[in-house]
């Protein structure tokens, strides 16, 4: 039998698990928003909470595709090879008979010029970490606005080293967090932690187009950059990305949301702009370096983003391998016929170029 006492403890224990229960109804929703969309602060540190296309500070087009990094799909095809989500415009393969820009002869015609391979001065380094890094503090020197990186703290490793090129590009993918960090020129202090130019971070399931711009278009730096393993696998499941030196001053498009281009020329290319390799032209018939198939199979399947820009026509953006010196790119890529930094893609019909007349060809 059940005394009085008993009772009494037995209804306090009902209403506490009444409570508890009713707790985590609502709080698993929140719990559900928090681990697929955004990032949590790490070690008790306030974050910035990265919104891809629609969020703070972006100027993407109305109707731009925003991927819902909440998505079974999005995060089965999120991948260190493959980053952002399968609706990502970096991520989506071109359709048949895409709609042609009217500049296309033109614009492919200056792009195809001169063609070159950034493998490792002004190469893309990538570091991944996970939550047994050491999050640290990050400083932005150039005042543009908002830097992304100065809220909270993130995670890069000790032994990170920017590209050795004058931008300097570093980008760190914090799997704990499903988030990028990406700096440009940035130099690391004695006590730890990092000062640099200009930085942002992206949700590694999103778009590729954070809230607070990254590169000269203002994508992620990590979008679209051919990495080793890539290579190494014979396939690049993903558009790639290029700078060109006749990037247009005042026009751009989505992904971009914004240009640094310098040019006003008839044939400039706008940064977004999206070019495809004829996907009927035939690759057997073509002698080809191993890397120029595997690049040339992606430019007729996904084609290719203008996002910075250059120093010459177009430079596609590479990963920086860890065996790079100033001498060799490093073993996987000079086994694959790229045996120099700036590595002319010649054998490729750059003549076969077409630029679309918007990120997906309607």
């Amino acid at each position: 039998m059940i005394n009085s006492r008993h009772a009494a403890v037995f209804g306090i224990l009902v209403l506490s698990v009444i409570a508890i229960v009713l707790a985590l109804q609502s709080g698993g929703a929140n719990d559900a928003v928090a681990t697929t969309g955004t990032f949590g602060p790490p070690r008790g540190s306030t974050s910035v909470l990265p919104s891809d296309s629609s969020g703070e500070g972006s100027t993407a087009t109305t109707g731009a595709p925003g991927a819902s990094p909440t998505t079974s799909s999005a995060l089965s095809a999120t991948s260190p090879e493959r980053p952002f989500a399968a609706t990502s415009p970096f991520n989506e393969p071109i359709a048949d008979n895409p709609a042609l820009d009217p500049r296309s002869d033109q614009i492919s015609a200056f792009l195809g010029v001169t063609v070159v391979a950034d493998l490792y001065l002004f190469g893309i380094a990538i570091y991944e970490v996970d939550a047994e890094t050491t999050p640290v503090t990050v400083s932005c020197t150039k005042r543009w606005g908002r830097c992304p990186l100065e809220t909270g703290l993130h995670r890069i490793p000790e032994y990170a080293e920017p590209a050795p090129g004058s931008d300097g590009t570093l980008v760190v993918i914090d799997w704990s967090e499903r988030r990028t960090v990406e700096m440009w020129q940035p130099t690391q202090q004695s006590d730890g932690s990092w000062s640099t130019s200009w930085g942002t971070t992206t949700h590694i399931d999103g778009t590729g187009v954070p809230a607070v711009y990254g590169n000269g278009a203002g994508v992620s730096h990590l979008a679209g950059v051919i990495r080793v393993k890539e290579i190494e696998q014979g396939l690049i499941d993903h558009a790639l990305v290029f700078s060109t030196s006749g990037s247009c001053q005042d026009e751009y498009r989505y992904p971009a949301t914004k240009t640094d281009g310098n040019s006003t020329q008839e044939n400039c290319v706008p940064e977004g702009a999206r070019i495809q390799l004829d996907p009927s032209i035939d690759l057997d018939n073509l002698r080809l370096t191993t890397a120029e198939r595997i690049i040339a199979e992606a430019l007729q399947k996904y084609g290719a983003y203008a996002v910075d820009t250059g120093g010459t026509a177009m430079a596609f953006n590479f990963e920086i391998a860890a065996d790079a010196s100033p001498s060799t790119p490093g073993s996987v890529y000079a086994n694959a016929g790229l045996t120099h930094d700036y590595f002319a893609l010649t054998a490729i019909p750059w003549t076969d170029l077409r630029v679309l007349d918007s990120w997906d060809g309607s």
